[in-house]
């Protein structure tokens, strides 16, 4: 989902400081899954190294830990990805409602009579 999100953003070439804001959280959470995914990474590693040295209890033990922390990055991937489709959910429906409108400059002086 996050390299769905990344090519949304790049293909919507959208500017502008919500975007730009949009872009820092991507990358952030980028980060964070990279950062997450590298230490699982580096724990399966160890755990076929370790396997090799513990008996099997202790090696069932470390790959129950192993797989709770995966889960748990899962989890969390998941709360992710519904937060965006929240966002995107919200943002489509701005869209169907304000965006798409057409401007009229009768509006625009209605409004700047009402101003005064």
């Amino acid at each position: 989902l996050w390299r769905a999100r990344d090519e949304e953003i790049a293909a919507g070439n959208r500017r502008g400081a919500a975007a730009d804001l949009e872009r820092k959280q991507l990358e952030a959470d980028r980060a964070e899954l990279q950062k997450a995914e590298t230490a699982l990474d580096l724990e399966a590693k160890e755990l076929e190294a370790e396997r090799a040295r513990m008996g099997v209890a202790g090696f069932n033990a470390r790959a129950t830990a192993q797989e709770n922390a995966a889960t748990d990055w899962n989890a969390r991937s998941k709360v992710l990805d519904a937060a965006f489709q929240s966002y995107e959910d919200d943002r489509l429906d701005w869209k169907g409602r304000c965006a798409d409108r057409p401007y009229r400059e009768e509006w625009e002086k209605i409004l700047q009579r009402e101003r005064k």
